[in-house]
């Protein structure tokens, strides 16, 4: 098995430093997309989320009020450049929404 880097240093990596996320959970947010990333180019897509989900036992909506699947609609929520995938900078986005909301309604 080849050993993985951390996604190249980008815009991605100023908004981490400046959400205040320490090294440990950079790394272990890094071990998550890393594992849903069965593809390995650096991106999420709809099949490789759902593939998570079979294993998990979960079964998304083929088809939600919006016209298009469960899995589709979490990609769309954080997909800034409407490539239909989520990168690591979405990912990074993702996981501080969720962390900072208090409302519990994220993700949507």
């Amino acid at each position: 098995k080849t050993k993985r880097t951390m996604p190249p240093r980008s815009k991605g990596a100023e908004v981490q430093e400046s959400e205040g996320l320490d090294r440990t959970e950079l790394e272990s947010i890094k071990r998550v997309f890393e594992r849903l990333d069965r593809k390995n180019d650096g991106k999420i897509d709809r099949d490789e989320i759902a593939q998570q989900f079979d294993i998990l036992g979960y079964q998304p909506k083929k088809q939600t009020d919006y016209g298009t699947s469960e899995v589709e609609d979490m990609i769309w929520e954080v997909d800034e450049d409407c490539d239909g995938m989520i990168d690591w900078e979405n990912f990074v986005q993702l996981y501080v929404r969720c962390r900072r909301d208090k409302t519990g309604c994220e993700p949507k």
